[in-house]
């Protein structure tokens, strides 16, 4: 149940609300302004920006007792490139990105409905572009509406497995495809959050609700599985047929890649190699001790060496062939931090099967028992003697 918008408790409150609303507090920032100035354009093509971005815009709290932090268009919006919109079509919230016209040139690679329709691209999808007469240098890319791969945090073992799955296949279809991310860090891997939040979320304040106010109901992935995209291919570079695929710049998120170089050229593709393994090691080795199987391809992947890494389609490979967790229980069971206390330890433990005995008695009472089927059944286990026989 909504909490609804707050008021002034009393006179004074008020006058707090108004004052700050006559300072300035919740006027548009100069980013804004700038979505502003395009909302017309939008609008033309059948995407309509939140009311807060409307060229006539007043706050909706004006001539009344509601406490402005608690309106939606109160809610600013921090990230130039990139802002949701209504689809008008069909009511979808949607990403737009002003993005240069040579991204658009690999999106048309990678990201339009032919290659998407594929299970193994792991590239957002581009539902249209958009050009601007006033920007002969960029246009707007319509994508779907995303979130963070790590937000919310991830829980059960399953969940990194799947998630590591994923981003190696996504690669390998990407080389395949020509194409090398050059930028494929923990920033530009995202995911599509329906499945953990079936009431939706705010695209500004991805911990509320749509209406700003309340908490977002979330489920684990363990349970709902989702899907990851690689985004932004600001970098990109098309791979050419002849095998030379030398590039220079030091440039991307991940300043760690050993032989990025302003002066030296180096090859593009053992780039993507380090970047997602540095990606696995700090965001999950390095905070996760329960995770150390997957060690072996990690250090394969971040060599200093970019000959002695293996290519996306043999990292692939090396990751199916890992002694992986392949029991229900142990895949739903929870990621141990490696600092945590023996308290700590204690008490998630104890919380953890709870949780589990909890899942399998309603398992057993509403169906077969079926441990988060949609995740196991992707996973990549080898096929034991007797299996194979």
């Amino acid at each position: 149940m909504s909490k609804g918008i707050p008021s002034a408790r009393n006179p004074k409150e008020l006058a707090r609300f108004n004052r700050r609303t006559a300072d300035g507090v919740y006027n548009l920032k100069s980013l804004e302004i700038w979505w502003r100035d395009h909302y017309q354009l939008l609008l033309d093509h059948g995407y309509q920006l939140r009311p807060r971005f409307h060229p006539d815009w007043k706050p909706s709290w004006t001539g009344t007792e509601l406490d402005p932090d608690y309106c939606e268009d109160s809610i600013p919006h921090f990230l130039r490139p990139v802002i949701d919109a209504t689809r008008l079509s069909d009511g979808a919230v949607v990403a737009i990105k002003n993005g240069k016209k040579t991204e658009g040139s690999i999106c048309h690679r990678l990201c339009i409905p032919e290659k998407t329709s594929n299970p193994r691209n792991h590239c957002v999808p581009l539902f249209e572009l958009i050009n601007d007469e006033r920007e002969p240098k960029s246009h707007f890319l319509v994508m779907p509406l995303l979130r963070r791969f790590n937000d919310p945090p991830f829980y059960a073992v399953g969940e990194v497995i799947d998630f590591v799955r994923q981003t190696l296949e996504g690669l390998e279809y990407m080389h395949e495809e020509g194409v090398v991310h050059l930028d494929c860090a923990g920033g530009n891997i995202m995911m599509d959050g329906t499945p953990l939040f079936p009431d939706g979320f705010h695209p500004s304040m991805n911990d509320r609700n749509i209406n700003g106010i309340d908490d977002a109901k979330r489920r684990r992935r363990i349970d709902f599985p989702v899907k990851y995209y690689f985004v932004d291919f600001g970098l990109s570079k098309f791979l050419r047929d002849d095998g030379d695929n030398v590039v220079i710049g030091h440039n991307g998120q991940d300043q760690e890649v050993p032989e990025l170089s302003y002066k030296v050229p180096y090859d593009a593709p053992p780039v993507d190699i380090f970047i997602l393994g540095n990606v696995y090691r700090k965001k999950f080795l390095n905070k996760y001790k329960n995770l150390e199987f997957l060690l072996p391809l990690v250090d394969a992947m971040t060599q200093k060496d970019p000959k002695a890494r293996p290519s996306a389609s043999e990292a692939f490979t090396q990751f199916k062939s890992l002694s992986l967790p392949r029991w229900g229980p142990a895949l739903r069971w929870r990621l141990q931090e490696r600092d945590e206390t023996g308290l700590s330890r204690f008490y998630d433990d104890t919380f953890a099967l709870a949780r589990e005995g909890v899942y399998v008695v309603r398992s057993i009472i509403t169906a077969p028992l079926k441990v988060s089927k949609k995740i196991i059944s992707s996973l990549p286990f080898r096929k034991t003697e007797s299996s194979a026989s």
